[in-house]
C-alpha cells in the first residue's frame, strides 16, 4: 500500500473526527496506518497476555493436580489436554513473534482461542462427579482472558467470545452427568462474563482510537507547520528568477560566518557588464535569460562544500569562497570569467571589444584574525569591482593586491 502524504493523512484524520458514526472502524488508509503504527505495541501486549495465560495456566494445572479429586487415567488425559493447550500458546507466542503483518497476527490470535476453548471444554467433560463442576465454572473465565489478556479488537473478541460461548453450552448441555440447576446458570454467567467484558473492551478500544485521532492530529499539524515555515525561509532566502540565494540568503550566510571566523574566506562581487545596453537591446526576457544562464554558470564553477553564491541584486552577484580554493584564488577568477564568456550570449553592442556578455568581479579576501566586519569587506570588493569595470571590464581585482593581479578573461 503507497504511505499517504501527511496532507493527505491529516485530511483522513479530520474527516474521521468529522464522523464519530462508527468509532471502532475508520476509512480505509486511516485504519490501515492506525493498524501498522500501532502494530508492534499490538504484539507486545499480546506476547505479555501469553506469558501470563502460560502462567495462570501452569497455577491451574497445580491446584487442580494438588486436589487428588480425579482418577487416574482421567488425570492422564487431562494432563494431556492442558499440554496440548500450553504447546497452542507457545505456538501463538511464536506466531506473534513472526508473523508478517498484523493481519496475520489477528487471524492466528482468533484461531488459537477458539481452539484453546474447544480444549477447555473437553478438560471438564473428561471429568466425573463433583469435579466437572469446577471446571465447568473454570471455562466461564474463557471471555474474560479473551477481553482482558488478549486485548483483541473489538469485533474479533466478539466473534471468539460468542464462539467460546457457544462451545461452551453444547459441551454443558451434552454432558453425561449434565446438571440444569447447577451447570445452566454457567451459561448465564459466561454471557454476562462476555458482555462485561465485550463492553470494557469497547470503550477500550474506541477511547484508544479518539486518542489516536488527536495525537496524529496535532503531530501531523506541527509537521506540516514546520514543513511550511521551512518552505517559507527557503523562499524568503531564495532568487525566485535565477535560483540561487538573495541578499537576505547571503545575510544570514554571513551571520552564520562572523559567529565563527575560524576560516579563511573571499568575498567577490560580480557584475555583468553592459547589462543596461544588453536589456535596452534585447529587452527584458532575454535579460533575464541572461541572468539565469550567468547564475547557473558560476554556480557550477563552485566546487567548494561551503562556497556561497546569492544575487545580490539588479545584475550582480556575490560569492564566498571558503578556505580550499584560497591557494590559488586567481584560478578560480579565471575559471569564473571564462564560464560566462563561454556562454557566448550575444551582447548586441557596436562594438567589437565586447561581442559576447562578460563579467567583472571585485574580491576582498577575509583572515581569521581580521578585525574588520564583513560590511567594511563588503566595501573592499565593491571598490575591486569598480576598478575592474574602469580597467577595462572582463576581468577581476583583488582588494590590496597591485595591479599586476588583474587579469583578463
Amino acid at each position: 500500500m503507497i504511505e499517504p502524504t501527511r496532507d493527505e493523512l491529516l485530511e483522513e484524520v479530520t474527516r474521521n473526527l468529522a464522523s464519530p458514526l462508527n468509532p471502532l472502524r475508520f476509512t480505509p488508509t486511516l485504519e490501515e496506518y492506525y493498524r501498522t503504527t500501532s502494530d508492534r505495541q499490538h504484539r507486545r501486549s499480546l506476547i505479555f497476555a501469553t506469558i501470563i495465560g502460560l502462567g495462570i495456566l501452569c497455577l491451574f494445572v497445580i491446584v487442580r493436580l494438588s486436589l487428588n479429586t480425579l482418577a487416574p487415567h482421567i488425570e492422564r488425559s487431562w494432563e494431556a489436554l492442558m499440554a496440548v493447550v500450553a504447546i497452542v500458546c507457545m505456538i501463538a507466542l511464536v506466531g506473534v513473534v513472526f508473523a508478517r503483518d498484523h493481519r496475520m497476527v489477528d487471524r492466528l490470535i482468533v484461531i488459537v482461542l477458539m481452539v484453546i476453548a474447544i480444549l477447555v471444554v473437553e478438560g471438564f467433560r473428561l471429568e466425573t462427579g463433583d469435579t466437572v463442576t469446577i471446571g465447568i465454572y473454570c471455562s466461564v473465565m474463557m471471555p474474560l482472558a479473551v477481553s482482558s489478556l488478549a486485548a483483541l479488537r473489538f469485533w474479533l473478541a466478539v466473534g471468539v467470545i460468542a464462539f467460546s460461548v457457544v462451545v461452551h453450552a453444547i459441551g454443558v448441555v451434552t454432558m453425561s452427568v449434565f446438571n440444569p440447576p447447577i451447570h445452566l446458570p454457567s451459561i448465564l454467567l459466561m454471557v454476562a462474563i462476555g458482555a462485561m467484558g465485550l463492553w470494557g473492551g469497547y470503550r477500550e478500544d474506541r477511547d484508544k482510537r479518539r486518542l489516536f485521532l488527536y495525537l496524529t492530529r496535532e503531530r501531523l499539524t506541527a509537521g506540516i507547520a514546520q514543513e511550511r515555515n521551512a518552505e517559507l525561509r527557503t523562499i524568503a532566502s531564495r532568487d525566485p528568477l535565477t535560483g540561487v540565494a538573495n541578499r537576505r540568503g547571503f545575510e544570514e550566510c554571513l551571520a552564520s560566518l562572523s559567529e565563527n571566523r575560524q576560516r579563511t574566506i573571499a568575498l567577490a562581487m560580480v557584475d555583468i557588464d553592459h547589462f543596461k545596453a544588453f536589456n535596452d537591446r534585447w529587452g527584458h526576457p532575454e535579460g533575464d535569460q541572461c541572468l539565469i544562464s550567468v547564475a547557473l554558470a558560476l554556480a557550477g564553477e563552485l566546487h567548494g562544500v561551503d562556497d556561497f553564491l546569492a544575487r545580490f541584486g539588479g545584475e550582480e552577484f556575490v560569492i564566498l569562497i571558503v578556505d580550499d580554493e584560497l591557494v590559488d584564488l586567481s584560478s578560480v577568477l579565471d575559471r569564473l570569467l571564462r564560464a560566462v564568456e563561454a556562454l557566448a550570449i550575444p551582447s548586441g553592442l557596436a562594438s567589437d571589444a565586447f561581442p559576447v556578455v562578460t563579467i567583472s568581479i571585485g574580491c576582498a579576501v577575509i583572515e581569521p584574525d581580521d578585525p574588520l566586519s564583513f560590511s567594511a569587506h563588503l566595501k573592499r570588493a565593491d571598490r575591486a569591482l569598480y576598478q575592474a569595470k574602469t580597467g577595462g571590464r572582463n576581468r577581476w581585482v583583488i582588494a590590496g593586491r597591485c595591479s599586476a593581479n588583474c587579469r583578463q578573461g
